[in-house]
Formats: structure tokens, C-alpha cells, sequence
């Protein structure tokens, strides 16, 4: 993947700020936070550009040309690259002139076809969200320190070690790719090394925000997750998500559709949120028409973390 964006310091930057601050109800100190995180949001898209990577270092690495990308400025391509061993970490750099800023480094993983992998959820998966009204995502998104869910870290730790350290885990989220520094920054702090898929959308309004964050999120992720399974329809994998939007009926919908790649589906019932509907959400009907026709050991609702670690436990040696 690459996005391509310029700075972009318009006129209207200050007044976003403001509206945003005013929507959450921040205080007025909060300006620099909310600028700070609002900085990705405000780059013109510049469609069409091709990148080039240097794969494994300036010296003796791989030349590989990403794109053109569409006109979001976002590019997705398959590129062959030099063999490797399974679980080696391989750093690669963008050649752009002198001057040009962003993240301009990548860390591709190598994974064998067969094996564990795990796919997960992040919003109120792994980082504290608490909410799925507007105001809250705005809040969450632009002003609050983000935040691991309690225990998660060391769930995904132990998950990663249990399945071994060389597995890959998948990051998959409704955020937009604008989103990208601020979400890989959090990952990195508490997570497993891994893939971050977002969602390849540009906005230059709030409305647009919410919307990207809050619609087809179901179709979104069974099309990302489609894509996974092509790259590696060998693997066994572990889907992890929460009741606040639509990860119980996007991973029901993946299994019906790949029950021999799926083994197991973990869903955080989130109670912590005072949420309209989140009552409604974490009825067991609802959980019980998600995963229809799909064998109860392979889904489990868990409020507390240590509910998970026996049963992945047993289904690692189970199917060893």
C-alpha cells in the first residue's frame, strides 16, 4: 500500500479546528491537540503519483514501483520480492527528494503459507473507544490519548508467542488511511507487529469522517478479509472483534463463506458505554443470528480477557 497527500495549510484549517473542539466540548487549550491529529486530514490527494521503494535497504535492496494511485491517492499492488524465512522482519524506504516528509520507511513480515494468523478488530477491540456516537468518535479520534483495552496487550502477547512469534496479525479497521500514523504509533506501543489495513477514503469534512467510520463497515471488512484469505487460504486463523458495530456479523458472514479457514472468532461484549442501541448490540439474539449455522466452539462473547486464554489453549493443541 501507498497514499500519497501534500501539506496542505489552508485558510480554513484554524476553523476546523474550532468547529471540532466545539463538537466535543474540549476546552480551548485542547486547539494544539486537535491540530496536531487534524494535520493528515488537511493534504491536498495528489492522484496518480507512482512511489518508489527501495525493498531492503539503499544498497543492495529491490527496486519496486508502487502505483499510479487512484484518486483518493491511494495505491494497492502485488509486487514479487527476493525469498525469505518465515517470520523475518525486512525494512524498505521510500527515494523521494530531499525534503519530502512522511512515513517514508515499511516493515514487510514474511509468512509461510501454513500456520496461525490472526486477524482483529481495533476500535473497542484493543483501543479504548467507548462509544459509537459521533461525538464520541470525533472526541476519541482528535483530542483523547488513545488507549489499550485492559488486559488485551498482554492477551495478544501471549497469543503471539502461543501461536508462534512468526504468525501474522492483521489489523483491520473502518479508519480511514488518514488515520495511518496515528493508529500504527499506537500499535507499535502495545501490540504485535502487523498489518494495518484502513479503509482507502479521503475527507475534507466531519460528516465525511463519520461516515467512513460508521457505514458498510460489515461489507468493508468481509472484502478486506476476502482479500486476506487469498494471500493466505492455508493459514488457521483467529478473528477478534467487539459488539459495537459489525465485527459478529462480518466474521459469521466470513466463516459461512470459509468454514475451514476460520477456527476460531473471539467478540468483546463492550458494557462499559452508555451508548443508544449498545443494550440492543449485546442481547444474545443478536449473537445468536450473527453466527448462525456456525458451530458454538468456534465463538465465544468475552467481557474479560482471562475468559480467552484456556480456550485458545485448548484449540492450539487441538489442532497441532
Amino acid at each position: 500500500m501507498a497514499a500519497v497527500w501534500e501539506t496542505n495549510t489552508g485558510a480554513g484549517v484554524s476553523g476546523v479546528v474550532g468547529d471540532i473542539v466545539g463538537k466535543i466540548g474540549g476546552n480551548p487549550g485542547d486547539d494544539e491537540i486537535v491540530e496536531e491529529r487534524l494535520r493528515p486530514f488537511v493534504r491536498e490527494v495528489r492522484p496518480g503519483r507512482v512511489v518508489n521503494v527501495r525493498f531492503g535497504g539503499q544498497e543492495h535492496g529491490r527496486n519496486l514501483k508502487l502505483g499510479p494511485g487512484g484518486r483518493d491517492g491511494i495505491s494497492s499492488d502485488v509486487r514479487p520480492v527476493p525469498d525469505g524465512k518465515d517470520g523475518e522482519v525486512v525494512t524498505s524506504r521510500v527515494r523521494v527528494p530531499e525534503g519530502v516528509q512522511g512515513l517514508l520507511e515499511s516493515r514487510t513480515v514474511y509468512a509461510e503459507p501454513e500456520g496461525w494468523g490472526v486477524i482483529s478488530d481495533i476500535d473497542d477491540s484493543i483501543k479504548v473507544t467507548q462509544t459509537s456516537s459521533p461525538t464520541g468518535i470525533l472526541r476519541n479520534t482528535f483530542l483523547s490519548k488513545p488507549e489499550p483495552i485492559a488486559g488485551m496487550p498482554e492477551f495478544y502477547a501471549y497469543l503471539q508467542t502461543l501461536i508462534t512469534t512468526s504468525a501474522p496479525f492483521f489489523y483491520l479497521s473502518a479508519s480511514p488511511y488518514n488515520l495511518y500514523s496515528f493508529l500504527s504509533e499506537f500499535r507499535q506501543a502495545y501490540y504485535p507487529q502487523g498489518t494495518m489495513i484502513l479503509r482507502d477514503a479521503n475527507w475534507m469534512n466531519l460528516a465525511g469522517l463519520l461516515e467512513t467510520l460508521t457505514v458498510g463497515t460489515q461489507e468493508y471488512k468481509v472484502d478486506r478479509m476476502e482479500k486476506i484469505h487469498k494471500w493466505l487460504p492455508k493459514r488457521k486463523m483467529i478473528c477478534v472483534g467487539d459488539s459495537t458495530q459489525s465485527d459478529p456479523e462480518a466474521y459469521g458472514e466470513m466463516y459461512r463463506k470459509n468454514p475451514e479457514w476460520i477456527k476460531l472468532i473471539l467478540i468483546r461484549k463492550v458494557t462499559d458505554i452508555a451508548a443508544i442501541g449498545i443494550k440492543e448490540k449485546n442481547e444474545p439474539e443478536r449473537f445468536e443470528k450473527a453466527f448462525k449455522d456456525i458451530p458454538k466452539s468456534v465463538w465465544k462473547v468475552f467481557e474479560d480477557p482471562q475468559e480467552c486464554y484456556t480456550l485458545v489453549d485448548n484449540l492450539v493443541r487441538e489442532k497441532l
